[in-house]
């Protein structure tokens, strides 16, 4: 089991295959991020990686980060949750 790439966000079509591993996080107290951790946005499926290269966001951009600020944005954490992401393949 490999992790998957985190250079890019995931359709939620895309992580059938993947295990999908829930972290419970208090985002009152931050917003964890590693190399295999990824905010998975409720409202439109998709799995925004938590270390991008560039910025990035979600389809709806509930989730998005600003790699040039150093800034995670999210609009409402109730419908967000971090997961790790891991490649069966």
């Amino acid at each position: 089991m490999t992790r998957a790439p985190t250079s890019r966000i995931y359709k939620k079509h895309e992580t059938e295959r993947m295990r999908i591993h829930p972290h419970k996080v208090d985002f009152a107290h931050g917003y964890p991020a590693s190399a295999d951790m990824f905010y998975h946005c409720l409202n439109c499926d998709d799995f925004v990686p938590s270390l991008p290269g560039e910025s990035i966001g979600c389809q709806c951009r509930n989730v998005f980060i600003d790699t040039e600020a150093g800034r995670l944005s999210i609009k409402n954490d109730c419908r967000v949750l971090l997961v790790e992401l891991h490649d069966n393949g």
